[in-house]
């Protein structure tokens, strides 16, 4: 009888042993697809237990390496503070510059901030986010379904990348949930009016 218990530990050992090796390998990805008119990419995700910034994507936001307090704050106010402070979905982010904000005619920048515009605050935003993670490694060009709806297009130029008509000025800033990837302009969906 003593045999057979030990026996039994053992294999449950084992077991949560393997089951933890395999969880935690990064070679275990999963794709999610991003449905639209078949022309979309689909974005990589990759579960792991092991975390290499402590900060979510807002807090990195906000810091002051990222030079995007102006989206951190276009987050709040449109009422997503929460879903992008969550750690159990992952996100893509393409933020403009504090300096693409300051681009945008005074005129269209207030009326994105006015609380009775919040619809339209939110669908700009979320032209700029990606469901899943994709780091600087793994970006393709191709049409890519936004967390908006509607699809942006990601191409190659002169040995650099561009989504929509804006350039990337940094990218790969790591969060707990996902990727920063700073670009030079406001992305405006096609046939939204500000």
């Amino acid at each position: 009888m003593k045999t057979s218990s030990r026996l039994l530990v053992k294999t449950v050992g084992i077991a949560i042993a393997l089951a933890s090796v395999l969880v935690s390998s990064p070679s275990w990805a999963k794709k999610e697809k991003h449905h639209n008119s078949g022309h979309t990419q689909s974005v990589t995700t990759t579960t792991t237990t092991t975390v290499t910034t402590t900060q979510t994507l807002v807090q990195v936001a906000n810091t002051s390496s990222c030079g995007c307090s102006t989206f951190a704050n276009a987050i709040r106010s449109a009422g997503w503070e929460n879903t992008f402070s969550n750690t159990r979905s992952s996100y893509t982010l393409f933020i403009p510059s504090d300096t693409a904000f300051a681009a945008l005619p005074v005129a269209t920048r207030r009326k994105l901030f006015l609380p009775q515009n919040r619809a339209i605050l939110q669908q700009v935003l979320a032209y700029h986010i990606l469901s899943g993670t994709v780091d600087y490694k793994k970006i393709k060009p191709g049409k890519f379904k936004t967390y908006q709806g509607k699809v942006v297009e990601i191409k190659y130029k002169k040995g650099k990348f561009e989504i929509g008509k804006a350039k990337f000025k940094k990218s790969d800033m790591k969060a707990k949930n996902g990727y920063i990837h700073i670009i030079d302009t406001v992305l405006i969906p096609p046939g939204l009016l500000i």
